[in-house]
């Protein structure tokens, strides 16, 4: 008896503990199970949802390409529409309206040895101290579109080259010879081929602030007068000798004109600027910045204008102001031209020319009326009495202002838009400088001062240019 009772305790036991943990594991696996399930349906809504947003994506492609489209840097930008180019800029200080003592021309000579009624009267054109017309700058630019770069490079006028006449500086070579050769020369020193040269003299200087407005440059260092022309030297040697025949070097200091710093050109001050010549090294350092400086800016501020006013600007600058009120028709006849897609099929379409010839004949005969032109030769002597008032001032104190364009250049506005794409895209490339290699050779007995240039070295450094423009 007392064993079967053993057993049934220990049932009694087992059965109590067993249905303690029934109890105490049930409560742990409803909150357990629980738990798991939420966290599986939030996995399962999550991945839900990333499935939606995939498959919504691959309905909506053409808006990513929306997108793109209006990003600019995903959209291939237009060929620019030309060849990279290289021109001159070149400046002098020729002003004839401010100073009556420059040689006179062969013209001028011929009449005045005809009218001279006795010898004398022709000996100040042998003992005449003359001034002198001198080339101040010369700007090497190339707008290069494959590289996206414009170069600037400034030729020092004071350069010597070999001529046929002996060595001569690039600015006697334009006195001598004409802006033609000067860019020849350059050539030879450079290995570029210019297409255009623009020579601004110092009697238009007033007439380019009109037309194009004032730029702002910095300026290195303070500019002076010696006497005759502008310097960067505040004081100038002169040979002299005392009253008993010996020699001595005095020095003179020369007159203020212009200081130091960031200035707003006018009409005066740009002159004074730009005619200063370098009488050094490091006033060629200074006269190199200012040269390209002044370049830049007026290229930069060409490269701002629209289409409509570039053109305008432009026309004014080449064209002669009498000229200057048939400067709208001129312009209205420019066309831009036409890609070249137009003229695929053209040549099977004949009767296309047709329209145009036909149009060109009734243009004439809407103009029929006679008289109207009549008038128009009416003004024309008015037009003509006008300089004929210049000849009268000269005569009384020989200062005159030549009629020729702002700017002479052999570019024609016709070839606008030949250049056109190029000079928008200015601002927007790189600007680079190169100095070209030379060295100051100061004046000796048998010589002016000059400088001479390394034709290797200078060639060599131009040579990745060169290559493309040959292309």
């Amino acid at each position: 008896m007392k064993g079967c009772c053993d057993i049934l305790s220990a049932f009694k036991n087992f059965g109590v503990t067993f249905l303690i943990a029934i109890v105490i594991f049930g409560i742990i696996a409803y909150f357990a199970t629980g738990f798991v399930t939420g966290t599986v349906t939030d996995i399962l809504s999550n991945e839900h949802d990333k499935l939606d947003e995939i498959i919504g994506s691959t309905d909506n492609q053409p808006d990513e390409t929306d997108e793109s489209e209006n990003n600019p840097d995903d959209v291939p930008e237009k060929e620019i529409y030309g060849d990279s180019l290289n021109f001159l800029v070149v400046t002098t200080d020729y002003r004839p309206d401010a100073y009556n003592t420059y040689l006179p021309t062969s013209e001028k000579i011929a009449t005045d040895h005809l009218e001279a009624h006795k010898p004398e009267d022709l000996f100040g054109y042998l003992s005449g101290s003359y001034r002198e017309t001198n080339v101040t700058s010369i700007v090497i630019v190339r707008i290069d579109k494959e590289k996206e770069q414009v170069i600037y490079s400034y030729i020092t006028p004071l350069m010597r080259v070999f001529t046929s006449s002996g060595y001569r500086t690039l600015s006697e070579v334009y006195n001598l010879y004409g802006i033609d050769k000067v860019a020849d020369y350059v050539n030879s020193m450079t290995g570029l081929e210019f297409k255009y040269s623009f020579l601004l003299n110092g009697y238009n200087m007033d007439e380019l602030i009109n037309t194009a407005g004032a730029v702002s440059v910095s300026v290195g260092k303070d500019i002076y007068n010696d006497g005759l022309y502008n310097t960067f030297s505040y004081q100038s040697a002169v040979e002299t000798e005392d009253r008993y025949g010996n020699k001595f070097t005095e020095y003179v200091t020369n007159k203020y004109i212009m200081s130091m710093g960031y200035i707003k050109l006018d009409a005066e001050s740009l002159y004074n600027a730009s005619s200063v010549i370098e009488h050094s090294a490091s006033d060629l350092i200074t006269k190199q910045a200012l040269a390209v400086e002044l370049t830049r800016s007026y290229l930069s501020y060409l490269a701002s204008l629209d289409e409509d006013h570039l053109m305008s600007v432009m026309a004014h600058m080449v064209i002669t102001e009498d000229l200057w009120e048939s400067i709208p028709d001129i312009l209205e006849k420019i066309e831009p031209p036409v890609p070249e897609e137009t003229f695929v099929g053209t040549p099977d379409l004949p009767f296309d020319t047709t329209p145009a010839a036909t149009e060109t004949v009734t243009e004439p005969v809407e103009t029929e009326p006679e008289p109207e032109t009549e008038p128009a030769e009416t003004d024309v002597p008015e037009e003509t009495e006008a300089p004929e008032e210049e000849p009268e001032e000269t005569e009384d104190n020989g200062l005159f202002e030549p009629v020729n364009p702002i700017i002479e250049t052999n570019f024609n506005i016709n070839e606008f838009y030949e250049i056109y794409e190029l000079f928008r895209a200015v601002n927007k490339f790189e600007n680079k400088i190169i100095t070209y290699p030379c060295t100051y050779v100061p004046a000796n007995e048998e010589s002016d001062e000059y400088f001479e240039y390394d034709v290797a070295h200078g060639v060599a450094m131009f040579v990745d240019y060169r290559l493309i423009s040959e292309k």
